[in-house]
């Protein structure tokens, strides 16, 4: 036995001759469960441990060294329990809080881990160790907010702490706060200047803000040179070209990142939408089943009750047919719901609540059930975007219009609408502000007052959700011909009702144009340079939509010269009227 653990073994033999003497002695029990977990032997530390509890239940160190026995061997759930009766026998136990929150997040538990690291800070507020695992657990739980705090409370004791750095512009960009992610990754490289992590971590906060490309793309080189098969600088050098609309690059760059790492899921699918955006709709549509593989996909909250139906011979199923992703995808691809149905399938679609309505009029379908409602007995469910892919299309499917309005419904719009004058002109400007590049694609109402002292024409505002704000420090600048109907709105069935009354929808990349093209009512749509993959890569025209018109920008962020065309084009459309 080394010196080391002479002084140990010494003690130890020394409480074996006291418990022959004494056997159910719980202080000697204890005793002697620490000094043989002290020398690394849990497994012979539970018994004794659990002996010593048997006879005191309320030791709470006897419990915590249990706790710590027991974590050592793997046995989590029972260290945990061993852990929660430490800190509710003696809550001052400062080891025993650590303890119970290293088994939690041993066990995934981030949530249960907060209490007793929140307790410990409280009694030690020096603690660097507790505070970096709150702050990792608050991110772990998607509280950016909380975990910006913690990191910046952790730095203010250890401002040389280059993880912390990192990690705070981990959070800060996750809130989208990117010039200061961009300061919090610039502060670790101090620190740490040629780690590729980090640089990678600052070229993507500089591709996120919009505005630094060509910046973010040479701290991404920098990354892959320092480590050649880092796949995720790869993948974001591939976002970067993506930004720029430079299509050809950045699948060379996904290719390069799927050299590293095969099954690398975000450069999957960016490669796949960028073989959408070049028109390749076979092969990228089988691609983008990587999607469901991505982070940030979310799966339904309860899962079906039927497999996955796999693209075999539909004939005679009932399927089970689900929207997945934003509205306007919902929208996009209610179309391949009747195309089962020529297949011989019984189509039931599940959608969210705000389409139930407007999807009721979908031809061949036997129900629309909103999501949250009883599911109906069925065979096997697939998502609305992955049917291109098992149908295996080459070609986009064009029977426009697919959904209407309801009649009564659109009859009661014609009637309040009947004695606007001039060219009628239904207005959105915003998208989700949750969706992470809707800063990107949503030009907000300034960028649209050009277009409102047209003569002839009557603007009717059919905005929805966050853009609405817009229209709070802007009502003054808009004039009487500008009507604003998004009160009015209930779903898209009411938008619907409004669309087939208007001359022409002009909107964001957004949901409402894919209504206005699924009905085949005129619409123009403003598009950032770097266009959603449904849009292809260049073109006024749109394969999903006949009656759509893109109007995009020629340099990112710079809306002012797509508004001025849009107006020009508009000034036509009311002369030839």
């Amino acid at each position: 036995m080394s010196g080391g653990n002479e002084p140990l073994a010494a003690a130890e033999a020394e409480y074996r001759r006291a418990l022959q003497d004494r056997p159910d002695d719980p202080d000697l029990l204890s005793a002697l469960g620490a000094l043989v977990l002290a020398r690394g032997d849990a497994a012979g530390a539970v018994p004794l441990l659990a002996r010593s509890l048997r006879r005191r239940h309320g030791n709470a160190a006897a419990f915590t060294n249990l706790c710590t026995a027991l974590r050592a061997l793997g046995r989590l759930e029972e260290a945990a329990i061993a852990g929660r009766e430490a800190v509710l026998i003696d809550p001052d136990m400062d080891m025993a809080q650590h303890n119970l929150a290293s088994v939690l997040l041993d066990m995934g538990d981030h949530e249960g881990a907060l209490v007793p690291l929140r307790r410990y800070i409280a009694r030690v507020p020096d603690s660097a160790l507790q505070r970096f695992l709150l702050a990792s657990s608050l991110m772990a739980l998607g509280r950016d907010g909380e975990a910006e705090t913690a990191w910046r409370d952790l730095l203010r004791l250890t401002p040389h702490d280059a993880r912390a750095h990192v990690n705070l512009g981990v959070a800060l960009k996750n809130q989208r706060h990117y010039e200061a992610a961009v300061d919090a990754y610039r502060r670790a490289l101090v620190l740490v200047p040629d780690d590729p992590a980090t640089l990678n971590n600052l070229g993507l906060a500089l591709a996120q803000d919009g505005r630094r490309d060509n910046e973010a793309a040479a701290w991404l080189r920098r990354a892959i040179r320092l480590k050649p098969d880092f796949a995720d600088a790869w993948l974001n050098l591939g976002l970067v070209l993506r930004n720029q609309n430079r299509i050809d690059a950045a699948m060379d760059y996904c290719r390069q990142a799927l050299a590293a790492d095969p099954a690398h899921a975000p450069a999957n699918t960016l490669l796949a939408t960028c073989l959408l955006l070049k028109g390749q709709m076979r092969v990228g549509f089988a691609a983008y089943e990587w999607r469901t593989r991505l982070k940030e996909y979310a799966p339904p909250e309860q899962p079906y009750p039927s497999p996955a139906w796999n693209g075999s011979d539909p004939a005679g199923l009932t399927l089970l047919v689900h929207d997945e992703q934003g509205l306007g995808d919902g929208i996009q691809f209610a179309r391949f719901a009747p195309l089962l149905a020529q297949r011989g399938v019984r189509v039931v679609v599940e959608c969210a609540r705000p389409l139930a309505r407007l999807f009721a009029g979908l031809r061949g379908v036997h129900g629309i059930v909103a999501r949250g409602d009883p599911l109906p007995p069925h065979d096997a469910h697939v998502s609305m975007m992955s049917l291109p892919h098992r149908l295996g299309l080459d070609d986009i499917p064009a029977p426009v219009p697919y959904l209407a309005a309801e009649p009564g419904l659109a009859a009661h719009w014609a009637d309040r609408l009947a004695g606007a004058g001039g060219l009628k002109v239904g207005l959105v400007w915003a998208g989700n502000p949750d969706f992470k590049d809707d800063h990107r694609r949503s030009p907000g109402l300034a960028a649209f007052l050009p277009l409102l002292d047209v003569p002839g024409v009557q603007f009717f505002a059919l905005q929805k959700g966050g853009g609405r704000r817009d229209l709070d420090g802007m009502a003054r600048r808009l004039g009487a011909n500008v009507t604003d109907l998004g009160p009015a709105i209930a779903d898209f069935a009411d938008s619907a009702a409004i669309m087939a009354s208007l001359d022409l929808v002009i909107s964001s990349c957004t949901a409402p144009p894919h209504l206005a093209g699924a009905m085949g009512r005129p619409v123009w749509t403003v598009l950032p340079l770097n266009a959603d993959w449904r849009w292809r890569e260049a073109g006024e025209d749109s394969p999903w939509y006949p009656t759509m018109r893109l109007f995009r920008q020629e340099r990112a962020g710079d809306w002012g010269p797509v508004m001025a065309r849009v107006r020009d084009a508009l000034v036509r459309r009311v002369a030839v009227r």
